[in-house]
């Protein structure tokens, strides 16, 4: 399993992405759809996340994807990081810094 610091580095916003949208919609096909990728290129993206962290985040069965104990507390962990960052590039726009 790599180590933490490699899998903190490797991780982007597109992952956390993918993966926020196949938790929220239980599907990998519908958060392709709403992410503009295909299923295949989508799928293969979770498989590399939970190959880093080393640990599986979805369950998956018949009817769609559902989150892992590890999946439910990973979700918890990365949910306000789109906020965050869109809060400190709003913050940084308005500041009374010059460009």
């Amino acid at each position: 399993m790599p180590d933490l610091n490699s899998v903190s580095e490797s991780i982007d916003g597109r992952h956390l992405r993918y993966f926020l949208t196949v938790a929220d919609t239980g599907t990998v096909t519908a958060a392709a759809v709403l992410l503009h990728v295909s299923q295949p290129a989508l799928s293969q993206q979770i498989i590399w996340l939970e190959t880093r962290i080393g640990r599986k985040l979805f369950r998956r069965d018949g009817r769609g994807m559902h989150l892992t104990p590890a999946g439910v507390v990973f979700r918890e962990g990365v949910l306000d990081i789109p906020g965050l960052l869109y809060r400190a590039v709003a913050n940084s726009r308005s500041s009374m810094l010059p460009p």
